[in-house]
């Protein structure tokens, strides 16, 4: 599995830019980092699933794993169910059919869900950092509510809605673009 599971495959398609806002406001790491600032677009990939997957992961499982070893799809799981209404889990496991872009779908609109009746209220400054795991208001109470958690705290869950929000966002502007030229749509 290590550096060939989706998540591989989508911080792949990231630009450096979007890769450095994962590293730095998701996974809260700092950006002159000898490792990041001074790596090639494939090692800050190789680093940011690193960091990511250690700081999603409980730490004394991660001793006994491997740097890469922990499932996207177990993330995509632990994410879906923190979004998750009420009490209890997503019928998700890691041994089920469901693929793990069906489990992004489901973790974006749970997010969705979450954010529901409020988002049409937010301006586009507030909508943006919403986007990007940021408290949208000054009110922490709204979007503790609202999320069920505060996500600058939840740095695998602040990183897991950005990337998925960046992939959806590219797939929905090819999706439009093939429609304008007569093709297929996005496919990575």
């Amino acid at each position: 599995m290590p550096y060939d599971d989706r998540l591989f495959t989508l911080l792949r398609g990231l630009d450096d830019k979007e890769l450095r806002h994962i590293w730095v406001d998701c996974l809260k790491q700092c950006p002159e980092q000898k490792v990041f600032a001074q790596s090639s677009h494939e090692e800050r990939v190789v680093w940011v699933s690193r960091v990511w997957r250690t700081e999603h992961g409980s730490f004394v499982r991660n001793v006994m794993r491997g740097e890469h070893e922990f499932p996207w799809k177990q993330i995509l799981i632990d994410v879906a169910d923190k979004l998750r209404p009420g009490l209890g889990w997503t019928p998700y496991t890691l041994n089920d059919a469901h693929s793990e872009t069906e489990l992004e779908r489901v973790v974006l609109d749970l997010y969705d869900e979450r954010l529901g009746e409020d988002w049409p209220q937010l301006t586009p400054e507030q909508q943006r950092q919403a986007l990007h795991g940021r408290n949208p208001k000054s009110d922490k109470n709204w979007f503790s509510a609202a999320i069920g958690t505060v996500l600058p705290h939840d740095k695998s869950m602040a990183a897991t809605l950005t990337l998925l929000t960046v992939y959806e966002r590219r797939c929905w502007v090819a999706s439009v673009q093939s429609q304008a030229r007569g093709s297929s749509s996005c496919s990575t």
